[in-house]
């Protein structure tokens, strides 16, 4: 499974990194809350729900497999490496 942040403000999966089948996709407005687990399962310690602004909508948890994948980046920081890739 892979899971990216697009410019449309959509947390997206994928089957896998290729990114050519889209399984899901979670709209997440402006005022999206992302945050550790107090209580995660066992083998991912690093796990993390990501809730979008709406207070019906659904949250995702996502569980990566270290500290490397669920490195704290903004926002802003990733709009702009968007923005790179889509300008080249």
């Amino acid at each position: 499974m892979y899971v990216a942040l697009f410019s449309d403000h959509t947390l997206r999966q994928f089957e896998n990194e290729a990114m050519g089948n889209e399984l899901a996709s979670l709209s997440l407005g402006y005022l999206v809350q992302a945050s550790f687990l107090e209580d995660p399962p066992a083998t991912y310690e690093h796990a993390f729900r990501v809730q979008p602004e709406s207070p019906t909508a659904d949250a995702w948890v996502l569980c990566p497999d270290g500290p490397a994948e669920s490195a704290a980046v903004s926002y802003t920081h990733l709009r702009a490496h968007e923005t790179l890739r889509l300008s080249r």
